[in-house]
């Protein structure tokens, strides 16, 4: 049964997904009747996230996308949908359908804050459901940073670095936490890292100098101060 959820699941989302170009230029009598079509789907738990989700492009009105009941008109607990939208989406990586897990993943963080997981435990949660969820793992390692959960945010911002290593702003989270670890030298690599993205960056400068300090390396460390006074850009990583 859940495998046919998940198979009618991912054909509502294609056809949402052809809809997005074209559905301004649709007769009226088509719309109307996509419409009627997809509000006479049968009502379960999702009806309520649903309805909170906009999707590109597609105006339909007051009408909510709405899926199949898997448990003989009974809701599933927010629990099942969870582990139904990790089925979906290790299905639609499969399939490389990416429009999918683009919308698998919103709904992701509706459910949570529905289940009043909000915050770090929701990012946790995310990369739970979803291990490839990129923008989940940024978000956690941000908030384990603020929090002083060092080493969990280590780990998140590691695993945004597998896709994406040209991110002047994840350099710098790196090279933070590794100097609130003091691990100096990591923390200086990292700095120059972001530094070769934005080489006039006056807060990466300000932090390189700091970090040299705190190392007792006096010389670079006014040599980096001397850099971020004659830098151009804002405070800001």
């Amino acid at each position: 049964m859940i495998s046919k959820a998940v198979d009618y699941f991912q054909t509502i989302m294609q056809t949402l997904g052809k809809l997005e170009k074209h559905w301004d230029k649709l007769p009226e009598k088509e719309k109307d009747q996509i419409k009627q079509t997809l509000s006479g789907l049968k009502s379960i738990a999702f009806k309520k996230i649903l309805e909170k989700v906009k999707y590109k492009k597609i105006q339909f009105d007051k009408l909510s996308l709405e899926i199949i009941n898997l448990k003989q008109n009974r809701e599933l607990s927010y629990e099942q949908l969870l582990s139904l939208l990790k089925q979906i989406i290790e299905n639609s990586k499969k399939k490389e359908q990416k429009k999918i897990i683009d919308y698998c993943r919103i709904l992701i963080y509706e459910l949570l804050a529905n289940m009043n997981i909000e915050g770090i435990e929701a990012h946790r949660k995310a990369v739970e459901i979803d291990s490839d969820y990129i923008d989940a793992w940024n978000d956690l390692g941000t908030a384990c940073t603020l929090i002083g959960e060092y080493e969990e945010g280590l780990i998140a911002f590691k695993k945004v670095l597998e896709t994406n290593s040209e991110d002047k702003e994840l350099w710098y989270n790196l090279g933070l936490i590794y100097d609130n670890i003091e691990d100096y030298n990591e923390a200086i690599k990292c700095f120059k890292k972001a530094l070769e993205i934005d080489p006039n960056n006056r807060a990466i400068w300000n932090n390189i100098s700091k970090t040299f300090e705190k190392m007792g390396n006096f010389k670079e460390a006014r040599k980096a101060y001397l850099n971020s006074l004659e830098s151009n850009t804002s405070d800001n990583p």
